[in-house]
């Protein structure tokens, strides 16, 4: 049987002063990893400090 592997995807917002809504101004996704705390906190905060997500 295999294993379960988990990936967690986000989307980078942000809101200008004066704006109501957010907008999406970019994605990604992390790799698959074994455990949702390997993806969530090893791989999901790598991409976002380090800037590597898809530009909407």
């Amino acid at each position: 049987m295999s294993e379960t592997e988990y990936r967690i995807d986000f989307s980078i917002l942000s809101r200008e002063p004066g704006e109501e809504d957010f907008t999406e101004i970019g994605f990604g996704s992390t790799a698959a990893e074994s455990s949702i705390g390997q993806a969530a906190g090893h791989m999901a905060h790598g991409a976002i400090q380090n800037q590597e997500w898809d530009e909407v």
